[in-house]
């Protein structure tokens, strides 16, 4: 992933003087992934040719995510002082995109900066921020219907942190088995209560036992797209526990009914339902 720079340019305000060619600085970009601008000063205006990438500023922050695949389009950035043009590029592979852009850092008369320091740097000032914005929304979740299954597996579903269009879930997998259990990426669906005899708006964070699902009356049944998956590690044995996150899209307002179903035990399918 690459650093750019970002110049800032001063215009002379003399007629005798033409005004040189504003520099571009191409920026790559993937889906579903931010790609962070850092200002010198704060962003007065930002303006872009396209609603293919969605453009957020906050203070000298600006915020692009692209919104949909095989678009290009340019970006202006007003400063108090200046302007900075950038050309935003298709959005292509994870590994390609540029993740953090930065102003030309000022010359050190007493030590020198490498890139890759000053790269890792940002790089971790913008986790820290991530980190502390998620603990900060991060929304427990009762269990207290659940029991563990005796030699089984359980699924607990424990936190979640609500993003914009989508819900990051943490669940730990529990194995009172005698045999591993591989763990494999959750289908996730959506279920529509027809006429249920339990306000949804109760259940709201709860995780459901199996015989709280049937009183919700449930009808439709709708796959629910999967983000992105991660548990460590995979192979939970016997005795132990794994802990994996899934994000998912967000289906509807207001509370609705999840159900993640995963790989089966060897005698049933390890499933999970919640009201998120």
């Amino acid at each position: 992933m690459r650093c750019g720079k970002v110049g800032i340019v001063f215009l002379l305000s003399t007629s005798a003087l033409a005004q040189p060619q504003q520099p571009i600085t191409q920026i790559h970009t993937a889906l579903n992934h931010l790609t962070v601008i850092e200002m010198s000063e704060p962003v007065t205006m930002a303006a872009a040719g396209s609603d293919a990438f969605e453009i957020k500023r906050h203070g000298n922050l600006v915020f692009i995510e692209p919104q949909r695949a095989n678009v290009n389009t340019d970006l202006f950035l007003w400063t108090a002082h200046g302007k900075s043009v950038y050309e935003l590029e298709p959005a292509g592979e994870v590994n390609a995109m540029d993740v953090l852009i930065t102003p030309q850092p000022q010359p050190q008369s007493t030590a020198t900066v490498s890139a890759a320091s000053l790269r890792d740097s940002e790089m971790q000032k913008i986790a820290d921020m991530v980190m502390a914005k998620a603990l900060l929304q991060t929304q427990h979740i009762s269990q207290s219907e659940i029991k563990p299954v005796r030699d089984g597996i359980t699924v607990q579903i424990e936190d979640i942190v609500h993003a914009k269009d989508s819900i990051y879930v943490r669940y730990a997998i529990i194995n009172d088995g005698k045999m591993p259990y591989r763990v494999i990426d959750p289908n996730v669906q959506s279920l529509r209560p027809a006429q249920s005899l339990i306000s949804l708006q109760s259940l709201t964070n709860s995780q459901l036992s199996d015989k709280t699902v049937p009183k919700l009356g449930l009808g439709q049944v709708m796959g629910v797209p999967v983000v992105r998956s991660e548990v460590d590690p995979k192979d939970v044995a016997p005795g132990t526990r794994a802990i994996g996150v899934v994000a998912i899209r967000v289906v509807g307002a207001g509370p609705q009914v999840y159900r993640f179903v995963f790989g089966n035990d060897g005698e049933r399918p390890v499933v999970a339902t919640v009201v998120l």
